[in-house]
């Protein structure tokens, strides 16, 4: 391993070099809804897991990508998350557009990344897309082209 600003980097596959925060991970899991995935007609969240595999797999991750049932059994998503998660422990967990407070709760005393949400009290890092600004930016690039309506 070679010393970096911010800690250790290990090899990933080719040589990439793994960043500090994630030399530890041995296994990843992805998390949503399945209304997420059902309700996913135009692709966009499939784009968000295959970017974040794409990213992981940099690393040699091999992410899993899980469904989680939050219609049956009562307690409704954060149950359903800490009864998948006791079953099959993971070392990191990225939760793709999973909005629950309690939820967010949990995930902030463990290494996890947001994806595609914010969590208010800022206790889980994110990434979401900043969608006023990229709306911005289309509109003047296509006014620039002439397009008028």
């Amino acid at each position: 391993p070679e010393a970096a600003a911010g800690g250790v980097r290990h090899p990933g596959p080719g040589g990439a070099a793994r960043p500090a925060a994630v030399s530890s991970l041995r296994s990843v899991r992805l998390y949503a809804t399945l209304e997420t995935f059902s309700n996913d007609a135009a692709g966009f969240y499939a784009d968000i897991i295959a970017g974040a595999r794409a990213g992981l797999e940099r690393f040699g991750l091999q992410p899993d990508v899980v469904g989680l049932d939050t219609g049956g059994g009562g307690g409704g998503l954060r149950a359903a998350f800490a009864a998948h998660r006791a079953a099959r422990p993971t070392d990191g967990v990225l939760a793709l557009a999973l909005d629950d407070a309690g939820l967010l709760a949990d995930l902030a005393q463990s290494p996890a990344v947001l994806l595609n949400g914010a969590d208010a009290a800022m206790g889980v890092d994110a990434v979401a897309p900043e969608n006023l600004r990229g709306a911005a930016l289309a509109t003047a690039y296509l006014i620039s082209l002439g397009h008028r309506r």
